[in-house]
């Protein structure tokens, strides 16, 4: 579940909670627990791509998701992308290698701020920036690193307005929505 609070779907600034049933654009769904999630992924037929933000968590609990992850997806169905805002998190995704990392930036001072080295740089796979930040300037830099472009909108109408611009404009490898 993306969101810390139940605010988009119960107008209520609650911590979420997974007993209660989420109402939004015709969903009428329970937050699937870790256990209902890692069956999905064991008891699918088809290839996915699934995209695993990882805001917060301590070592060993981000360590334990992503062996469970790997466990259940004994018939490689899924392509993961792991991306966070968080350099400690990056750092421990370049360790441990559980697919395909992105790190994820509001805008080219937070990249910097990250301070991640070029044996690092290495190992990470997207630069993902939101979308209202971008300038064709700051991409440029990460075309130089040859890391492939993300981007990210934090609506569902700017995705729905934009996305083919952001493709075209800035070579946008992938698209991510939060709403």
């Amino acid at each position: 579940f993306h969101d810390e609070t139940m605010q988009r779907f119960s107008k209520k600034n609650e911590p979420v909670n997974i007993k209660v049933k989420l109402v939004r654009h015709q969903l009428n769904e329970a937050i699937p627990t870790i256990s209902e999630f890692i069956q999905f992924i064991h008891n699918l037929n088809q290839k996915i791509v699934i995209n695993i933000e990882i805001k917060s968590g301590t070592e060993t609990g981000i360590s334990t998701l992503i062996k469970a992850l790997k466990k259940a997806n004994f018939k490689k169905y899924v392509k993961f992308i792991f991306s966070s805002f968080k350099p400690e998190i990056i750092r421990q995704l370049i360790q441990e290698q559980p697919g395909q990392i992105g790190v994820l930036i509001k805008n080219i001072t937070a990249f910097r701020e990250i301070k991640i080295n070029k044996k690092e740089l290495k190992e990470v796979d997207f630069i993902i920036i939101n979308y209202r930040n971008i300038r064709k300037k700051d991409l440029v830099q990460f075309i130089k690193m040859k890391k492939s472009i993300g981007i990210y909108f934090q609506s569902k109408t700017d995705f729905e307005k934009k996305r083919i611009s952001a493709i075209r404009s800035y070579q946008a490898k992938l698209i991510f929505t939060e709403g």
